[in-house]
């Protein structure tokens, strides 16, 4: 029974070594783990930003069209609201015309104000989906400081356009650029 008890102690002391070598291991490679570019990339695309589409305002109502506008009001109409007129998202009418001005009345359908943010919406403006941001590639990638700061420039450009974003002049694959700012805190990296 005692040689039992020896071998049990033994055996238990192995294991315990393991598993405080183990952790301290763990604690180790996470500590040390450097941010990559493509982590950089896979973090920027995880923000809130890029995640939900991109709202802009539209006028809605009466808007009122003069000088060049005025004279070709077809022409205006179907330029900045032919789009939405195809898709069934509104009806624009002419409401009133006279020598010098036109008034034209803009409607979003039922199938629009379904689209529309109504936290943001007024009577006068609509806050429409017009594209999907989303971050393509790094462009600078560069250690700031030695304390684990990290500065990033990448490209991100329009993706997703809905016809909102036609008539908002968005289109398909324009590229902007932007800077994050990356900190390391309790072993994992963060957005600034």
């Amino acid at each position: 029974m005692f040689v039992f008890k020896g071998f049990n102690r033994f055996v238990g002391r192995g294991v315990r070594m393991f598993l405080v070598l183990a952790v301290c291991w763990g604690g180790f490679v996470s500590c040390s783990s450097e941010l990559t570019a493509e982590g950089a990339l896979e973090q920027i695309a995880a923000q809130a930003e890029f995640r939900m589409p991109y709202y802009a305002p539209m006028r809605i109502g009466e808007v009122v069209l003069t000088g060049d506008n005025h004279k070709d009001s077809k022409g205006y109409i179907r330029k900045h609201y032919g789009p939405l007129i195809d898709a069934g998202l509104a009806e624009v009418a002419v409401a009133d015309r006279n020598t010098w001005r036109t008034v034209i009345d803009v409607r979003l359908s039922e199938k629009a104000r379904a689209m529309v943010d109504g936290g943001r919406s007024t009577e006068r403006e609509a806050y429409v989906p017009v594209c999907r941001m989303a971050p393509v590639r790094i462009d600078e990638f560069r250690t700031l400081s030695e304390e684990g700061i990290v500065e990033c420039a990448f490209t991100f450009e329009e993706r997703d356009i809905t016809p909102f974003g036609l008539c908002k002049g968005f289109q398909q694959g324009r590229e902007y650029k932007d800077k994050r700012t990356f900190v390391k805190a309790r072993g994992s990296w963060h957005v600034k």
